[in-house]
């Protein structure tokens, strides 16, 4: 009895102490788990909380940074929306400018155009000496560098006058020719810078007539 006494305590002592010791293992690492959960749940506020304030940082520093700049930052607004959309003011200003610019080129134009046409040449009126008889055509004295279209030529006036009337010469407004040692008076129908515009006139008229030069 004493032995068997002996060996059911030995089995309780045994049998509580390792009991107590599982008791103590799984208890210690029961409550180890727990501390680490803790910790990286605090862990990752703490780090939301460092990132919240960072962004309250960097929008008080761009706060900052616009109220020392703001009239800066309202010019530039002001170009770009200048640039984007034009006003109305400008617009007329522009409009009002391109015909002022067209306005003046016509006028440019206009006084070159005017000065070509005083500088040209007038035309050669010869003096008249006299008279017909009649008072219908006048004589006029010949002029070198000059070339008259001549449509005959007669000795007395009252042959010249025939022959205008018989030859309608009338219409060409003729004008009758004296010339230094020629007793004839010769009936010009024109009178020409050059003698191909003479001779071409005459011919024009009648093939007979001739230049005189």
């Amino acid at each position: 009895e004493n032995g068997k006494d002996l060996g059911l305590e030995t089995e309780d002592v045994i049998g509580s102490e390792t009991d107590k010791d599982l008791g103590l293992e799984t208890g210690e690492e029961n409550g180890s788990g727990e501390e680490s959960d803790d910790e990286v749940i605090s862990g990752k506020k703490r780090s939301r909380w460092w990132i919240w304030l960072i962004v309250l940082l960097l929008l008080a520093g761009l706060g900052v940074l616009a109220f020392f700049f703001r009239a800066h930052l309202v010019d530039t607004y002001n170009q770009i929306k200048e640039k984007l959309h034009p006003s109305h003011s400008d617009v007329e200003a522009i409009e009002t400018e391109k015909p002022a610019v067209d306005t003046t080129a016509w006028e440019e134009a206009t006084e070159d155009t005017t000065m070509v046409e005083v500088e040209e040449p007038e035309p050669y009126t010869p003096e008249v000496l006299k008279t017909t008889a009649n008072g219908e055509y006048p004589y006029i004295a010949f002029e070198s560098g000059h070339f008259y279209a001549i449509a005959g030529s007669f000795p007395t006036e009252r042959d010249v006058l025939a022959h205008i009337r018989a030859k309608g010469l009338g219409t060409y407004s003729p004008k009758l020719v004296l010339q230094d040692g020629t007793a004839n008076i010769r009936i010009c129908v024109g009178i020409f810078d050059t003698e191909e515009e003479a001779e071409s006139f005459a011919k024009g008229i009648n093939p007979k007539y001739w230049v005189l030069k």
